[in-house]
């Protein structure tokens, strides 16, 4: 934070750091402690720019615990200056012909999918999706076309979340967020609108370089596990993977090794379900276009993903680039 900006004190509204009420309430060893890091900070850091940070090309760090409830207000207080208002976002139109622009005033209700929690009501199992309002007014148990399959849903249970805490929410507007309650329906990504005709652009995705493969310790708990992982695999917690190469197993896949050891801590906490894990590595991940059975590299994996998409991992680039050579009837899409 550069030595102009205010700090705020517990019980005191905002001073700024370079006042005295600053000096003040701050001793002069913490005041010379704080000047060295704002000093490197300023160093070290690049100066905040705006424009930059709403292109996306500027990410601000902040330092805190939230533990501890240090620095929470601080980013909450940001967060609301820095945050975009509503604007206009791009789509694509349904028959793939051209991009649309969605104006949030103008245009009706529409909404997208950004995120997917299980067990949001550890009594019922049960899966929540978040909706960011992007045009329109929401009204509760409004009907809107689910982009991805076609069919027109009602929006009956929308509820205001506050950690564990629900509350009903009759309306809400562009920049709001809303969760529903999900029964397999919605997946992250999707596009829900009262007029229908477009999608909005889907989130970036990584490419997984670790596979692991996971089943319970105890065969009589298969069925939870299985109920869980499906669970945890539609919130995104791990990618489901079906191998095809070399031979034919389900697996889960992940961009870090550390996904693993929480989708095995939520399948033991939320699932009563005991897990074994054995994981392997890849360095690089790309999409395969073509026929699959004219696919064949010794050291690579072929698998397709839950939505029917063909993912071929490598251990190493250079194996990408050696089957280029090899499997000339196929070709490999930059996974991003």
């Amino acid at each position: 934070m550069p030595t102009g900006e205010w700090l705020r004190f517990d019980g005191a509204p905002r001073v700024p750091w370079a006042g005295p009420e600053a000096r003040a309430a701050v001793g002069d060893e913490l005041r010379r402690e704080v000047d060295d890091a704002l000093a490197l900070l300023d160093a070290a850091g690049n100066p905040f720019d705006t424009g930059a940070f709403l292109r996306g090309s500027l990410t601000p760090v902040y330092f805190g615990a939230a533990l501890r409830g240090f620095g929470v207000e601080q980013f909450f207080d940001a967060f609301l200056a820095l945050a975009p208002a509503p604007g206009p976002r791009a789509a694509a139109a349904a028959d793939g012909s051209a991009d649309v622009m969605v104006d949030p005033v103008g245009d009706p209700f529409s909404a997208f999918v950004f995120k997917i929690q299980a067990n949001m009501n550890p009594r019922h199992r049960d899966s929540m999706a978040f909706l960011r309002v992007c045009s329109g007014r929401f009204e509760r148990d409004v009907a809107v076309r689910h982009h991805r399959t076609g069919e027109w849903v009602r929006l009956a249970r929308p509820y205001a979340t506050f950690a564990r805490a629900r509350t009903s929410v009759e309306e809400a507007f562009p920049g709001d967020v809303i969760g529903v309650v999900n029964p397999g329906v919605f997946a992250i990504g999707d596009t829900l609108s009262a007029a229908g005709g477009f999608a909005f652009r889907p989130l970036p995705q990584f490419a997984p370089t670790w596979i692991a493969r996971i089943r319970p310790i105890d065969v009589t708990r298969r069925k939870a596990f299985d109920k869980g992982l499906a669970q945890l695999v539609q919130e995104g917690t791990v990618q489901a993977l079906e191998l095809l190469w070399p031979r034919r197993e389900r697996c889960v896949a992940a961009v870090g090794r550390l996904q693993f050891e929480v989708l095995q801590h939520r399948l033991r906490e939320e699932y009563g379900v005991l897990t074994e894990c054995a994981v392997e590595s890849f360095e690089c991940a790309a999409w395969l276009q073509g026929d699959a059975a004219d696919f064949t590299y010794s050291t690579a994996l072929l698998g397709v993903d839950a939505r029917g998409r063909h993912l071929v991992l490598f251990p190493h680039p250079s194996d990408l680039r050696a089957a280029q050579q090899i499997c000339p009837r196929v070709a490999f899409l930059d996974f991003v």
